[in-house]
């Protein structure tokens, strides 16, 4: 499981994130919704430890981590056991996908292992035929779709998403979807920020909404449908009348609204 306590995060004398408690058990789902700047992925980074809280208590797993500027945290990487994929995705130019993706097992998976996951996992997400172009010949949605599965690959038990449904079509979301749905009935963890509601109600098991750097509201799925504070009810007021897709007969996204 993650629990965070009294998280809080701040650049100089600017506060991102203000007291955020959050807690996702094992192999549960965790959506994290709210406006952009509202510190949703700033959450992610202190999380995954990449970019640590200024104050507050992380538990992740059996391992505890307490924070304060008085006393700074010793900090030992626990990647690949959580791993966060950035909106940024951070691949490798010079390096093809096939490559990027592999890069990170070496020393962790024997050759062939890492060949066989490579192949079933690029095959639920429909980038096999992708993985001997480099980034630049991909597109965003493709590159997006190789970023998780480099993420997968390693099987974390802790898995953060930041933003990783924004280039996809509904298709594509629906493939990526069912693969985290599987990994998460595996016992990952997944903690994750979207934009695209049905994605996140077919996914999440609980949610948490932030807005200015807090969490205002929180709850499970049914939450997203039926809020309980005017601020997310007018939020996703605005989110549905968002969604631009072109009609996709008994796609997941109809039927999730």
């Amino acid at each position: 499981m993650i629990r965070g306590v009294g998280i809080e995060k701040a650049i100089g004398d600017r506060p991102i994130l203000s007291g955020v408690d959050v807690e996702v058990g094992q192999g549960k789902a965790l959506a994290v919704v709210g406006p952009n700047g509202s510190g949703k992925s700033t959450l992610l980074r202190a999380i995954s430890l990449v970019d640590p809280p200024s104050r507050g208590v992380l538990r992740i797993g059996s391992r505890e981590f307490r924070f304060s500027p008085e006393t700074p945290q010793e900090i030992e990487g626990l990647w690949p056991t959580i791993t966060l994929v950035f909106q940024q995705l951070f691949l490798w130019p010079h390096m093809t996908l096939e490559e990027n993706v592999l890069l990170p097992t070496r020393g962790k998976l024997p050759p062939a292992e890492a060949r066989r996951a490579l192949d079933e996992l690029a095959a639920e997400l429909s980038v096999a035929h992708l993985l001997k172009r480099f980034p630049n010949q991909a597109s965003q949605g493709e590159r997006q779709r190789v970023a998780v599965l480099r993420a997968l690959i390693l099987k974390p038990d802790y898995l953060l998403l930041d933003e990783v449904t924004s280039a996809l079509d509904v298709e594509q979301m629906e493939r990526l979807l069912q693969v985290l749905l599987r990994a998460k009935e595996g016992g990952t963890t997944l903690i994750f920020v979207s934009h695209f509601l049905g994605f996140v109600r077919k996914l999440a098991d609980d949610f948490i909404f932030m807005d200015k750097g807090q969490v205002i509201e929180r709850g499970n799925r049914e939450g997203l449908i039926s809020p309980s504070t005017e601020r997310m009810t007018r939020f996703l007021a605005f989110a549905e009348l968002s969604v631009s897709s072109p009609p996709q007969p008994q796609s997941f996204l109809e039927a999730a609204y």
